[in-house]
């Protein structure tokens, strides 16, 4: 017998029930709507009669679904355990990536690292290819690196919409929860919403998140490039400019009573005019040394200047120092009847001075010149310097001279000087009476060995580091060299500045005590006679000290070019490869955001989990609420062409509540 069994069906309604017959299911079908019966149809009870189909019109033999119990669907396992692992890797991309990229950045910035491959150009000529290559590789490897997060500020922002209805009984205002619910939702927005404090903490973190993942996406890529490098090639022998024993002055065990250089003064005379050249005019000669001019460094003899070679020397380092010392005795008198010697002493020094005052004539008001090396001597022991210093004498005219129309004269307020007067040989006129001041210039050279670089540009750089001596600077000869470069500079120095101002010498002596420019030319040419003279007012020591290390620099480069002698050093040639470079400033940003990021990563794993903004879920919240009503209300009343936050906005200020906490319906209030 069937089971009794009352349906009512409606013709135009789809409906489906099945009954069991005989092990054979069957449907119970809708009556077309043309059926002729509008009636409640009722199925009565009937035998199971075997092999007989039922005579119920209403019933009629359906597919066959099968005659065992329905199979279990299994699930797909490969398919879920390759989802999981995909979501394990998905989140170990982050730290995985920041170590990757921060481990090699900062590799990178402390040892040459060389680019090579054969896919593609990587010598130095296609620098600007490689560089834009690299950038765009670490903006894509970040952007893979940054996906966890992006996936994570889309699930914060995701179940914001719930989040801020279901965590807040009193509701939450209908505006800020219709724009949260935008997938358009942006920044300033946000901001408004945060200011307000109409959000979850977790949208802020949302929020702060993805600034932070902006400047580490605009900051890690910029922090990797590309430069070149020298790397080394073939070990040759090279030939330098040296200073060896008996170079400059022949001597055995003790300095003869005069001194004989076995240099010209052709070529002091050549020193004194690289000196002007390059420290006036501002033109380059030679190599270039790019740490300062506190180093003479030998030149390298047959080098080109696009070839990159390192090499050991010995280098003379310059500490110079320049003063106006106190001379004793304060005032002396020249004898009529000897030729114009006066002896000075320098007690602080340990130094006399035998000087023969020529230059100093009553027609001249004023006087420079550089003193001979060989008439200061050390007091101790009687004998010639050999601490590479060099003497200049200043003189003016206080009084007795016969210049009726000085044009310029010296300020010495300041300067020791010391009172020189000079009798007339006309016994009628008044003696001539002069202020006569020193300049000495001490190099305190300190002669090392060191590494020298060169670029392939024409620029040398001395390294820190010392090496064994290489011999090719003599310390006794290159310190006379030093007193002797700039012996000529009162004549050789460049052009004088004029007959006027011929006393003063050339421009190289008068940048050296006064600075670059220090006279007027146009105003002295248009100077009316017996006008008051120009005053020259002495540069300042420390700027003195300066010039004259610059000018001791240039003028070495001629004795130090093999002119003298020659040395061979141990060198090596230079081949230039493309290297990976880092920014630290910005890997050290980029490190710091990196752990921001991954540490939100970390917090917000553990956070408590929201519904999502999905269709289902929208759905469910929505069973039972007003909300569907109220709208479509407003939206009739408002009309099709009305805008959403107008209409909005007629709802005034009521809130979104959730009723029944979690998975309760949505309302209005």
């Amino acid at each position: 017998m069937f089971p009794k069994v009352i349906k009512y069906l409606n013709p135009t309604a789809l409906h489906i029930s099945r009954y069991t017959m005989a092990n054979t299911s069957y449907e119970l079908q809708t009556l077309p709507s043309g059926g002729q019966s509008q009636s409640l149809l009722r199925s009565e009870e009937c035998e199971e009669v075997p092999g007989t189909p039922n005579n119920d019109t209403l019933l009629i033999p359906s597919r066959r679904i099968s005659q065992s119990p329905l199979p279990t669907v299994k699930p797909k396992r490969m398919l879920d355990k390759l989802f999981s692992a995909a979501l394990i890797a998905r989140s170990c991309l982050l730290p995985l990536v920041a170590c990757t990229y921060l481990a090699f950045c900062y590799t990178v910035h402390t040892k040459s690292v060389p680019l090579k491959s054969s896919l593609f150009n990587t010598t130095p000529d296609n620098l600007g290819v490689i560089k834009s290559g690299v950038t765009s590789i670490s903006i894509i490897i970040i952007t893979i690196g940054l996906f966890p997060i992006h996936v994570l500020i889309s699930d914060l922002r995701s179940e914001e919409f719930f989040r801020v209805v279901l965590d807040r009984p009193a509701g939450a205002p209908l505006y800020s929860v219709n724009g949260i619910s935008n997938s358009s939702f942006g920044l300033i927005e946000s901001l408004m919403v945060m200011v307000r404090r109409h959000c979850s903490p977790y949208f802020i973190t949302a929020v702060i998140t993805t600034l932070l993942s902006f400047v580490l996406a605009t900051l890690a890529p910029a922090g990797l490039s590309v430069t070149t490098a020298y790397f080394d090639g073939e070990l040759v022998a090279m030939s330098i400019g040296a200073i060896h024993r008996d170079d400059i002055m022949n001597f055995t065990a003790q300095f003869s009573q005069f001194a004989d250089l076995t240099v010209s003064d052709e070529l002091f005379s050549q020193a004194a005019a690289v000196a002007w050249i390059e420290n006036n005019l501002g033109l380059p000669y030679s190599f270039e040394v790019s740490n300062g001019p506190n180093y003479v460094v030998p030149t390298p003899l047959n080098l080109r200047r696009d070839v990159a070679t390192r090499w050991l020397s010995d280098v003379a380092i310059l500490k110079p120092v320049c003063e106006w010392p106190q001379e004793s005795p304060l005032s002396q008198r020249i004898d009529r009847n000897t030729p114009p010697e006066i002896s000075f002493g320098f007690t602080a020094q340990d130094l006399n001075t035998t000087e023969f005052l020529d230059s100093l004539s009553d027609s001249n008001s004023i006087n420079l010149w550089t003193q001979d090396w060989s008439s200061v001597r050390d007091t101790s022991s009687d004998s010639l310097v050999s601490s590479g210093m060099v003497a200049w004498t200043v003189g003016r005219c206080r009084a007795g001279c016969f210049d009726v129309d000085k044009q310029v004269d010296i300020d010495l307020t300041g300067i020791p000087v010391v009172t020189v007067i000079q009798p007339n040989f006309n016994e009628s006129e008044p003696d001539s009476i002069f202020d006569v001041a020193f300049l000495h210039c001490y190099p305190n050279t300190v002669i090392e060995t060191r590494e020298v670089r060169h670029d392939g540009h024409g620029t040398l750089t001395v390294l820190d580091a010392s090496y064994p001596h290489q011999h090719n600077l003599h310390p006794t000869q290159t310190n006379i060299l030093l007193s002797n470069l700039l012996k000529l500079l009162y004549t050789a120095g460049g052009p004088s500045l004029g007959n006027a101002v011929s006393e003063l010498g050339t421009q190289a002596q008068v940048s050296l005590f006064f600075g670059l420019n220090p006279i007027n030319m146009s105003a002295l040419g248009q100077r009316a006679f017996d006008a008051p003279p120009q005053i020259l007012s002495l540069a300042p020591i420390e700027n003195i000290t300066a010039t004259y290390a610059r000018m001791l620099h240039s003028a070495s480069k001629i004795l130090l070019d093999g002119t003298v002698s020659r040395h061979y050093v141990p060198a090596r040639l230079l081949t230039e490869q493309v290297v990976f470079s880092a920014s630290l400033p910005q890997v050290i940003v980029s490190t710091v955001l990196f752990v921001l990021l991954c540490v939100v990563a970390v917090v917000s794993h553990f956070r408590r989990q929201r519904p999502k903004f999905t269709l289902f879920n929208v759905a469910v919240s929505l069973q039972g609420s007003d909300i569907p009503k109220i709208m479509s209300q407003v939206r009739d009343d408002a009309g099709r062409e009305a805008s959403e936050s107008d209409m909005v906005a007629t709802l005034g200020g009521r809130v979104v509540v959730a009723s029944g906490g979690d998975g309760g319906a949505l309302h209005l209030r």
